[in-house]
């Protein structure tokens, strides 16, 4: 179930587009406060979500307890790619999974330190932003 502005992506969104290519459709969303949710039967869940430089950083919830955040952005993010995103991984049962774009941004002096980025070139990469593009469930179980 997807809560908030998400929209379906289209060949031509300048940032997701082009991974089109590698999973059926993508779902896009750029605004605080939306989320996803969903109900499996299994013991791991992963999202194959985008990692890059205006990633969101993301809330879960597993059961209602809070697990720790995601940030769909890390050192290397110069650029945009496809990564799986581990989001739980415990005893085998019924779970409701919550995640939630946070309000805050994922901390990106990472890359600009491990990259030595300059001032300009970070302007020029556009790290602001909470972009959060979801492409498919990975699951040990069944989507209930």
């Amino acid at each position: 179930w997807l809560k908030g502005t998400w929209r379906l992506v289209s060949a031509d969104d300048a940032k997701t587009g082009e991974f089109l290519t590698r999973t059926d459709s993508m779902w896009v969303s750029d605004t605080p406060g939306d989320s996803l949710t969903f109900e499996f039967d299994g013991a791991e869940a992963a999202l194959y979500a985008l990692y890059g430089p205006s990633g969101a950083r993301l809330d879960v919830r597993v059961d209602g307890k809070k697990q720790p955040s995601r940030d769909l952005c890390d050192r290397y993010c110069t650029y945009w790619r496809l990564m799986r995103v581990p989001i739980f991984r415990g005893e085998r049962g019924r779970h409701r999974v919550e995640i939630r774009i946070a309000d805050e941004q994922p901390d990106r002096e990472c890359v600009r330190t491990y990259r030595k980025l300059t001032d300009e070139r970070v302007k020029e990469i556009g790290f602001d932003g909470h972009r959060a593009a979801v492409g498919r469930l990975f699951l040990d179980g069944r989507v209930l």
